[in-house]
């Protein structure tokens, strides 16, 4: 599971942008919106240095086996293992980079967590690069990238706002995105929120403003 990090509005570090191989897009997401509240690992992510750990390293296992993300989530997807990296530049937190194991895979190994380490290394460094000049390019060539970058509009939301700016409806959006009616009404509040308008109309002007 990899994430991009950036400063939220009061300075906190949020994690957007996720991404992960073997788990299913529901999953993911349930994670991002409901379950990294309840993260016992949560408070490391918001570093600005490499660092790599063990999560069992960090909670007493009993203790862990008790939590909702654990119950809820964790268990469901048959993950009993985690492993991560917090990838950062500069003093500058990018990202973090988590690897998880059923139980009877065993626990990440002392080897496997200096090779990660050094992988996160490599990775903090290239993606301080790319994400530097992603910036960049976005303000200057694409003023609604420029304005979704501004406003912390996370991608799912940056979706449903291009679909409602090429006029789609609330079920066109739901089929398109494979999820339901009342999940894209949500992002469209959370929009409406975000860039200080009351419907689509406000939404449509606010952004030939822009442009």
């Amino acid at each position: 599971m990899f994430d991009i990090a950036r400063a939220g509005t009061h300075g906190q570090t949020e994690f957007v942008s996720p991404v992960a191989r073997g788990m299913a897009e529901d999953q993911l997401e349930s994670y991002y919106e409901r379950y990294a509240a309840f993260d016992y690992t949560l408070w490391s992510f918001d570093v600005h240095n490499v660092h790599v750990y063990r999560d069992l390293d960090l909670v007493d296992v009993e203790r862990r086996n008790a939590t909702p993300i654990y119950q809820e989530w964790m268990k469901p997807l048959g993950i009993y293992y985690g492993c991560t990296a917090t990838l950062a530049h500069g003093g500058t937190s990018l990202g973090s980079l988590t690897l998880f194991r059923a139980r009877e895979a065993g626990d990440f190994s002392d080897e496997e967590l200096e090779a990660l380490r050094q992988l996160a290394r490599h990775l903090s460094l290239r993606l301080y690069g790319i994400l530097a000049q992603s910036t960049a390019q976005q303000a200057c060539e694409n003023p609604l990238e420029a304005l979704i970058s501004e406003l912390e509009v996370l991608p799912r939301e940056a979706e449903v706002l291009k679909m409602m700016l090429a006029g789609k409806t609330n079920r066109e959006m739901a089929e398109e995105l494979y999820i339901s009616e009342s999940t894209v009404k949500k992002h469209v509040n959370a929009l409406y929120h975000k860039l200080g308008v009351k419907n689509r109309l406000g939404l449509m002007a606010l952004v030939r403003e822009q442009s």
